[in-house]
């Protein structure tokens, strides 16, 4: 059987570094929320799944706590990374549209950190370490929207883009809970031309108030 990259790092353990080890072990968890949810990703179910000893997990996350933590981190980390390497050329309309794209399931990658974030939001509440992580990103997302909004006129004060980005994220997130309750209907093609006309109807209307 083909090991997967996870755990032949987490097997390779005169060749890889400690950080690969625990970024390892983190991968894995994130496979085990995306396919089975968070309740199902115990220390013993990551470890089996690596095919290494429950030791190894604990040796890097003392508390299941812990590592949730990280690995939400983790998920919030890469989606803002690739936030960020956005192409800045054209309008504000266009450059906002590539940023919900990277909210979206429009490809596997996608798909799962989807399905992650939707199931560590959902336990977020009861759990202040994500809640604070959740809302910092929640927050640092908002500004970047309400930024883009007030940049394509859609809005004359920073309230009021704020608000509109809460509905720009808000709908990207039930367009991603409709996916993954479903199967994976709508398609990416349907999925992008459905929120490219909630953009222009927000813009448009809000910029002629």
């Amino acid at each position: 059987m083909k090991l997967s990259y996870s755990r032949m790092i987490l097997r390779m353990d005169t060749k890889s570094t400690p950080f690969d080890r625990r970024q390892a072990v983190i991968d894995t968890f994130l496979s085990v929320v995306a396919t089975r949810g968070v309740e199902s990703a115990s220390f013993r179910t990551v470890a089996d799944e690596a095919g290494v000893s429950l030791g190894t997990v604990q040796h890097y996350f003392r508390t299941r706590e812990d590592l949730l933590a990280a690995t939400y981190g983790e998920v919030l980390r890469r989606i803002r990374s690739r936030i960020e390497a956005l192409e800045q050329d054209g309008d504000a309309r266009e450059r906002l549209q590539r940023v919900v794209h990277e909210l979206l399931p429009l490809d596997p990658v996608r798909r799962d950190e989807c399905a992650i974030h939707l199931a560590f939001a959902a336990v977020a509440p009861s759990r202040p370490a994500l809640q604070e992580l959740q809302s910092r990103a929640l927050g640092e997302l908002h500004d970047g929207i309400a930024h883009l909004v007030l940049e394509a006129g859609a809005a004359t004060d920073l309230e009021r883009a704020l608000l509109l980005a809460r509905a720009v994220t808000a709908t990207a997130d039930g367009l991603a809970l409709h996916v993954l309750s479903t199967g994976g209907a709508p398609t990416p093609e349907v999925l992008t031309s459905t929120m490219g006309t909630v953009l222009d109807r927000l813009l448009t209307t809000a910029g002629s108030r």
